[in-house]
């Protein structure tokens, strides 16, 4: 109880510390410095908005109304996109057309201060995906069209989700490339401790080369291969482009499953074992009906791992030509245009999120109920 007051307390503090700082940033046109404003420039009355968060938080660690914390992130969610949504009154009608709203301190704060605050519940799935539906509702009904970002959208709305899916696509296929390769190397790593050391350190070796180095070092040898052979280049194997960034990927997303996979064979309780064997089972089929089954948790926790893993990854591979939603973060570098580089960001953060979540609840709902920690509780 002492923990969630603290918790609450400073939750609170953080809040009105943030609030007091500029909210939005107001610019003219795509390209101009947006001048602050402070969230009562938008509207006096406003400035109770914060008091009623604080007070709703630090009420929610009270032991009869411990329920209340579950909505605590979605409701400090909600009043940052409703101030949001309340400043296209402050963007004079003669610059309507080309003014829009940028986050300042304040805004992102909040929205940082919400997410802290949901990370440290234990229903922290439920609490999050909560943020999600109600960032989607501000943003369906149109209420964000001030919004740099959004603005930015309305323009390059096919090319997003065009990236959007070539995003997913690229890290949905690294980590199934790696998954086929790192379960049965973790398999043979736990059968046969001799392989386990050359494994593992292969593995390890890929994981401390920075991405982009990697994403270089294949670019020379890709592209004469694929000047070699012409039927390679026709297959799309060049050096740029998704061919290098579906081996890197790959390469990064096999250490978390190689890892899980002969963990996750290793703790297997050894009655398990002793009773298949007794059974008359093959090798084989003790692997399929009996260790598998049992070490699947651990194993979808790797895949979980590396696959979020490869949704940050794949970001960077925008620079060598594999698309993503890179191509709007370097791209908006490249223009100066926060708003662009926003765009790539904030849908980035949202799919990281709702892709940790949602695979940690399948996850914990394969977990045998005497096996789920209590800190994973839904």
């Amino acid at each position: 109880m002492g923990r969630r007051r603290i918790t609450a307390g400073l939750t609170a503090a953080v809040i009105g510390i943030f609030t007091l700082l500029p909210f939005l940033g107001y610019s003219p046109n795509r390209v101009a410095e947006g001048v602050p404003v402070y969230i009562w420039e938008i509207h006096p009355a406003l400035l109770l908005l914060p008091v009623g968060l604080a007070v709703l938080t630090l009420l929610s660690a009270r032991p009869g109304l411990l329920w209340l914390e579950l909505y605590i992130p979605a409701l400090i969610s909600a009043g940052a996109l409703m101030v949001l949504s309340l400043s296209s009154g402050h963007i004079p009608p003669a610059e309507a057309a080309t003014a829009r709203m940028g986050g300042s301190w304040g805004l992102w704060g909040w929205m940082l201060t919400g997410y802290i605050y949901g990370s440290s519940l234990k229903r922290s799935s439920s609490s999050l995906m909560m943020v999600l539906g109600v960032a989607l509702f501000f943003l369906l009904s149109g209420a964000l069209d001030v919004f740099g970002p959004v603005r930015e959208f309305a323009v390059k709305e096919e090319r997003f989700f065009s990236e959007v899916r070539a995003h997913l696509s690229l890290a949905g296929s690294a980590t199934l490339i790696a998954a086929l390769v790192a379960v049965p190397a973790g398999i043979a790593a736990h059968r046969l401790p001799a392989f386990s050391r050359p494994a593992f350190a292969g593995a390890n070796i890929i994981q401390t080369l920075p991405s982009l180095a990697l994403f270089g070092l294949m670019i020379a040898p890709l592209s004469w291969l694929s000047m070699r052979f012409p039927l390679l280049r026709e297959m799309g194997i060049k050096g740029v482009g998704n061919f290098p960034a579906l081996i890197a990927l790959s390469g990064y997303a096999a250490l978390p499953i190689l890892r899980n996979t002969y963990t996750g064979l290793k703790v297997i309780p050894a009655g398990a074992v002793q009773a298949g064997r007794g059974m008359g089972m093959s090798p084989l089929r003790l692997l399929a009906l009996v260790e598998l089954p049992l070490a699947l948790p651990v194993l979808l926790g790797g895949l979980r791992i590396a696959f979020v893993q490869a949704i940050g990854n794949t970001t960077v591979a925008a620079l060598i030509g594999a698309g993503g939603l890179g191509y709007f973060v370097f791209q908006g570098l490249g223009q100066a245009a926060p708003d662009l580089i926003l765009l790539g960001v904030v849908p980035l953060i949202a799919i990281t999120v709702a892709a940790d979540k949602g695979l940690k609840l399948l996850e914990y709902l394969l977990t045998p109920k005497p096996f789920r920690r209590e800190n994973d509780t839904l």
